[in-house]
């Protein structure tokens, strides 16, 4: 694959030029400030926009432009990075070499989205189901126990800061917000937002450049993009927020101060000390908690490079918190002064590298990457990356365990008898 990264006025052009896939994937992310006064309305512009728009009135004309265009796939949704919030538009078609007669799949793809992104129906229905929909999620939060934890850890852990906030917004917000907040959000997306566009497939760079300035005109803007999330850190002791609920299974999210961030030299060795750690069934804690003491349904780990923080979150009895929370502290322990297999260690970074590799064979993975690098001006060797994992021995595993400092807990118990 060449990748290819260039900037133009008004877009960030970022290609993924393969022959590999039947298919090519366009992507436009409008990345913009995450907000509490905009986070909403701004959640709900990609959902409206999806929808309709003056050519395509109804879902159902949408959808039959669709399969018109053997069956492209076409979604829209928001994502948050660090300190932005990022809209994605997404549409996937079918390679020109593979449709019949003269159609010119690429061509309809960029008219396509300059129909919906251009010519929007602002609908007062569309905009009132969109509502109805984001609210039905947010009331799935609580239902799901372990996205309601994490949440609250976050709405604690990050309290007053703009890194609490979801990307899809704020449930309190729906009883106030308007269609005419959705419209300027969508405006000030168009004129402000630093913009990206993401190509995978078998393309030639001077066609998508000559298809996006016909029909994809992007006035140019300086927006800056804050993707790390590097504010001072609160200096306080740990503590434990717990709440009582009539749960069959405790649920616990354990927040920890990790100061390590994407840009910085340690960042593979984060990633690496995260997945020994909990990152997957090979992982010292799902081994030594979950399978050998059978103390926990389920426990894993995050590290998060943009705001430079580790959680660790499992599935409890409620009893057997004080326990797990000792041997969560034991493992923890052990890393930081390298008492832990050479073998498990081996197996981990096996697994990353493997989990990089797979992603080559995925459009959806490679459409991201090539983002990704593009917002960090990075770019992507996957030798240089490879040797980057291999390098990582204990003495670099340990040294990351040791920046590890116990912020905010949560834990979700259920009423003992």
């Amino acid at each position: 694959m060449k990748i290819t990264h260039s900037t133009h006025p008004g877009y960030r052009l970022n290609l993924g030029m393969t022959p590999v896939f039947k298919t090519v994937r366009i992507q436009l992310s409008f990345l913009g400030d995450l907000s509490a006064d905009t986070v909403t309305a701004r959640a709900l512009v990609p959902y409206i926009l999806k929808a309709t728009c003056e050519k395509y009135p109804s879902r159902r004309a949408l959808t039959t432009q669709l399969e018109q265009m053997y069956a492209a796939s076409f979604g829209a949704g928001v994502k948050k990075i660090g300190l932005t919030q990022e809209i994605v538009f997404d549409l996937t078609i079918l390679h020109n070499r593979y449709a019949m007669g003269f159609d010119n799949l690429l061509q309809d793809a960029f008219e396509l989205l300059s129909e919906l992104l251009f010519r929007p129906r602002f609908s007062d229905a569309i905009f009132r189901e969109e509502v109805r929909l984001l609210q039905e999620y947010f009331d799935s939060q609580y239902d799901n126990k372990m996205r309601y934890a994490i949440q609250s850890l976050y709405d604690n852990m990050y309290e007053g800061e703009p890194y609490r906030l979801q990307p899809l917004g704020q449930a309190d917000d729906l009883a106030s917000i308007t269609l005419d907040d959705v419209k300027q959000a969508y405006h000030a997306m168009l004129a402000e937002d630093a913009i990206h566009i993401n190509v995978v497939g078998d393309v030639d760079a001077s066609e998508i450049k000559e298809l996006i300035d016909t029909y994809l005109p992007f006035g140019a803007r300086s927006k800056p993009i804050t993707a790390l999330d590097q504010s001072p850190k609160p200096k306080r002791s740990s503590r434990l927020i717990a709440e009582t609920q009539d749960v069959l299974q405790g649920k616990i999210a354990l927040g920890f101060q990790l100061p390590v961030y994407y840009t910085t030299d340690d960042y593979y060795a984060a990633v690496v000390y995260n997945m020994l750690l909990g990152g997957g069934s090979e992982s010292l804690l799902f081994k030594r908690i979950r399978e050998e003491l059978n103390l926990v349904y389920f426990i894993g780990s995050a590290y998060d490079q943009y705001k430079g923080s580790l959680m660790i979150y499992g599935g409890i009895d409620t009893a057997a918190y004080e326990e797990v929370q000792a041997e969560i502290t034991t493992v923890m322990e052990a890393i930081a002064t390298g008492d832990f297999d050479d073998a498990a260690l081996a197996i981990t970074k096996q697994v990353l590298i493997n989990n990089l590799i797979e992603s080559f064979d995925s459009q959806g993975a490679m459409i991201g990457r090539i983002n990704h690098l593009s917002i960090f001006n990075k770019t992507f060797d996957t030798k240089a990356l490879i040797a980057r994992v291999e390098e990582i021995d204990k003495d670099d595993v340990a040294k990351i365990a040791r920046l590890v400092q116990a912020d905010t807990s949560f834990f979700l118990k259920g009423v003992t008898p």
